[in-house]
């Protein structure tokens, strides 16, 4: 779990600033075919954690392992002695995921993680043991000029595909090849040329439709603007005419919103934008945009409750209520609870840092980061929109965690589940990076009447080592299901002691029982970010699948 600078639109002086003045463009490399080559890799082995663990310079040396590039395009099918378990046959469909693939550390130059360029990967599931592997490089401009690296985000709808970024267009795919295909406009409905990389897909209670909720975060003189879309899943056009907020002159920094039946949820947490060093440093190239920022713990929290266009507070203004100091990358989910009373409380479980440091990245992590530091907490907030006031605050568990996410049946409506990666130090003070996955269960009603009593909440973790590390987990219903939180979670996991990845696939209820299923593949999946899953099952062609083949690099570092 580390921290993301912000990706602004001075790409090229962001590049300059982390690689260091001078830096060139990294030259092209052909791609060759070269021989067919079949390589199992040890199983992960699931081990007890001793207790208390603390992280070590060898932990620190193990996370920092999983940044490096995959110089190298596969498609191919994984052979079955690759596979821990079975494949279930009611997983179905393709798992999508981007992230930078790219990483520039040459000992005289380097780039921050999150401003790699762009690499998606997908892994197909058709209901047999058969799973086919794909990985890609965005061809943005920027895979030379070092401007939006497509890189954080992916999602397929309506009828296409595309790679997202935090601060351009978003890049279409092609989600059988990955081949990229251009940037988008989304059919020319986009009002600027910035679609953020978080989203929400949305059910209708009433009527099934699925809408995929975006926005984008636009930053001028008169402070920065937020436009939110609905595109409907058959064609992907935009329902209606786009909601917008406008929030105060300074620089705002909205990395995901959640939504509501009613609302769209933004958190704001206490930043000061630092006009004097943007002068003297980043200007000059001696700084990252984000660095500019400084947290101030003194102040509060504002959360925006912004109506949307076809709910039941269409055409009201905005409302913003106060919350405790906390700065927020990932929400979990949101929903509305109408109370007996007529009052309207809002939900958000979301990932809250108590404090941070923007100017941390993989290079300057040591073990005293993890001791006391900034560190981050799943909190549930309950917010009661009548009266325009916090009503509680609570902490759902103490190991810190990222990458919050529920089944996507539950988006805007009441979960049960919320699924995260998270450490293994489990302690007051110390944390760690993430080294497991974890479940955390609570009934909806919690929070409602006051905190959150701690015996309410119940998790489930599974750890496959503690030289491993994970990615975002992502949570897919079996095929066929009903029932909520009905089905796996898969996640990518990067084992230090070979260098190479796996995905894990855990049954969803048990995670503690450990993978059903685990693909180690033969090579290293760098660090990801954003990952989707499609139902459909993406496959180039009716030939057979070819082997796993490995090609020159495509880039030279």
């Amino acid at each position: 779990m580390h921290l993301r600078q912000l990706n602004g639109p001075a790409g090229a002086a962001r590049a300059r600033a982390t690689r260091g003045p001078g830096a060139r463009p990294l030259p092209a490399r052909s791609l060759t075919r070269a021989r067919v080559i079949s390589a199992p890799v040890p199983p992960l082995q699931q081990e007890q954690q001793p207790q208390p663990y603390r992280v070590t310079e060898e932990t620190v040396r193990d996370v920092r392992s999983m940044y490096k590039s995959l110089l190298y395009e596969y498609d191919y099918e994984v052979q079955p002695d690759w596979v821990e378990g079975s494949i279930p046959s009611d997983l179905v469909g393709t798992y999508f995921r981007n992230g930078p693939g790219l990483q520039v550390n040459t000992g005289k130059t380097q780039r921050h993680t999150f401003d790699g360029d762009g690499m998606v990967l997908s892994f197909s599931f058709d209901g047999t043991p058969a799973v086919r592997f794909k990985n890609k490089f965005v061809r943005t401009k920027g895979f030379v000029d070092e401007q939006n690296c497509a890189n954080t985000g992916v999602v397929a709808w309506g009828g296409r595909m595309y790679a997202l970024y935090e601060s351009g267009l978003p890049h279409e795919l092609d989600p059988a090849t990955l081949s990229t295909l251009g940037e988008s406009t989304v059919g020319g409905q986009l009002e600027t040329p910035v679609l953020a990389a978080h989203y929400r897909v949305v059910t209708d209670p009433a009527t099934g439709a699925r809408d995929w909720v975006a926005f984008s975060s636009n930053a001028g003189l008169r402070g920065t603007e937020l436009i939110f879309y609905e595109f409907d899943a058959e064609r992907g056009r935009q329902r209606g005419t786009p909601a917008r907020l406008q929030l105060p002159a300074g620089m705002a920094l909205v990395h995901d919103i959640a939504v509501t039946e009613d609302y769209y949820v933004v958190h704001l947490g206490p930043l000061d934008f630092d006009g004097a060093r943007f002068v003297t440093d980043y200007i000059t190239s001696r700084c990252s945009i984000a660095e500019c920022l400084r947290y101030r713990p003194d102040k509060p929290s504002r959360v925006w409750f912004v109506p949307r266009p076809r709910g039941a507070a269409a055409g009201a203004a905005p409302l913003s209520i106060e919350a405790p100091p906390a700065f927020v990358f990932h929400h979990a989910n949101a929903f509305q609870t109408r109370m007996q009373d007529g009052r309207t409380l809002v939900t958000l479980d979301t990932v809250a840092w108590d404090t941070i440091a923007f100017e941390t990245n993989q290079y300057t992590l040591s073990p005293d980061y993890y001791a006391g530091g900034p560190r981050t907490q799943l909190r549930r907030y309950v917010f009661d929109l009548t009266r325009g006031a916090l009503a509680s605050d609570s902490r759902l568990m103490r190991r810190c965690c990222e990458f919050p996410s529920v089944d996507p049946a539950a988006n805007a409506a009441a979960h049960r589940a919320v699924y995260c990666c998270a450490d293994i130090v489990d302690d007051d003070l110390h944390w760690g990076p993430a080294q497991s996955v974890a479940r955390v269960s609570v009934d909806p009603a919690a929070g409602l009447d006051g905190p959150v009593d701690p015996s309410a909440v119940t998790l489930d973790v599974w750890s496959p080592g503690r030289r491993c590390i994970m990615n975002e987990p992502l949570f897919v219903p079996r095929k066929g299901a009903t029932a909520p939180d009905d089905g796996y979670v898969l996640v990518a996991v990067h084992d230090a002691a070979t260098g190479k990845g796996s995905l894990a696939i855990l049954d969803a209820s048990r995670l503690a029982a450990g993978p059903v299923a685990t693909i180690r593949l033969p090579h290293i999946l760098p660090a990801g970010l954003h990952g989707s899953f499609s139902e459909a099952v993406f496959h180039e062609g009716s030939e057979a699948l070819p082997k796993w083949v490995e090609p020159t690099p495509i880039r030279q570092i």
